[in-house]
């Protein structure tokens, strides 16, 4: 159960810090900009979000606590680390490649051939 609370947590404040970043970028009235950083931000805000859910299910299934402790504390303890920490490396491993994704249906719904994705 802490583990879903934690989740909804992290996805919730990610998504407020997504918007944030997006709103700063069309703050400046460059309609073509705010309109491609919405695109590539969200696509970067999935990847983090999948990568993450992927990283912390594949080390908690991999029974990684097991060895480290029978203690029940210890295993609970081994698994908030083993998942945030497999959570963390799995949302910077898929990040670019949502980033890259959002730039992909940026450029093909709006005709945009620039490569820059900064």
């Amino acid at each position: 159960m802490i583990y879903k609370l934690g989740s909804a947590v992290g996805v919730g404040l990610d998504t407020y810090a997504t918007r944030d970043t997006i709103a700063e970028a069309c703050s400046t009235g460059r309609e073509e900009e705010c309109r491609r950083i919405r695109y590539v931000e969200y696509g970067r805000l999935v990847g983090r979000t999948v990568g993450g859910a992927a990283g912390s299910a594949a080390t908690v299934n991999r029974g990684v606590c097991l060895a480290v402790s029978l203690d029940p504390r210890g295993k609970v303890i081994c698994g908030v680390v083993a998942a945030g920490a497999g959570a963390y490396g799995g949302a910077k491993a898929v990040e670019p490649f949502g980033e890259q994704v959002g730039l992909f249906f940026y450029q093909a719904l709006h005709r945009d051939n620039n490569d820059d994705n900064r």
